[in-house]
């Protein structure tokens, strides 16, 4: 994941960068090992841990509409990591 560099009231804070040519695409559920769809899931640690907070919740929903225009189904995304849970909560 790519960041955006803010300057924010003399602060420096981050958001997610997406270059123009994003597709939205992330490694379809029906294509390969389940390991590797698991793996796809953990980047939204990333989302959280480097975006500022005010950007967090946006970026979150985003990778979940993202993960779902994929094929991935919504209990698999949230039955996959206790940690994804976790940052809901704390949103």
């Amino acid at each position: 994941m790519n960041t955006t560099v803010i300057v924010d009231k003399n602060k420096i804070i981050f958001d997610k960068y997406q270059k123009p040519t994003f597709s939205d695409r992330f490694l379809n559920f029906y294509s390969h090992l389940l390991c590797h769809k698991r793996g796809v899931i953990y980047a939204v640690d990333r989302i959280v841990l480097l975006s500022h907070p005010k950007f967090q919740q946006k970026n979150f929903i985003d990778a979940i509409d993202t993960f779902l225009d994929n094929g991935y189904l919504l209990n698999f995304i949230f039955s996959i990591h206790k940690r994804i849970n976790y940052h809901i909560q704390k949103l």
